[in-house]
């Protein structure tokens, strides 16, 4: 639920600043820290979701292990399903971390939601 206020605030605080001359709203910063958060909060939104995907498709790799009934095509498919998915998560995380450095690399006075 928290997740789904600071992508609010996010938003609402990109119009605001974004709208306004940066001159009037007294930060110059104010827009690119109102970015930020919403692309963070947006991708991180993002990669629950392909994290719960991943999942799901481990237990589905799992279930057709299970029901292959020793037919060893059906078990290296599900073989193949379970090791894409441990892929995936991997490169969840990893992009969890680009993201984390890129946008310390732009401007390391951002602060990270």
């Amino acid at each position: 639920m928290n997740n789904v206020i600071y992508l609010a605030t996010s938003l609402r605080d990109l119009w605001s600043n974004g709208c306004a001359p940066l001159d009037q709203t007294g930060d110059e910063n104010g827009f690119f820290i109102a970015l930020c958060n919403l692309l963070t909060n947006g991708i991180s939104w993002l990669l629950v979701l392909a994290g719960v995907a991943a999942v799901l498709m481990i237990i589905w790799g799992g279930y057709v292990m299970i029901t292959a009934g020793g037919d060893a095509a059906r078990i290296e498919q599900g073989k193949k399903t379970i090791l894409w998915a441990i892929v995936g998560i991997a490169l969840i995380v990893l992009a969890r971390a680009i993201i984390w450095l890129v946008i310390r690399l732009v401007n390391p006075s951002v602060p990270m939601p």
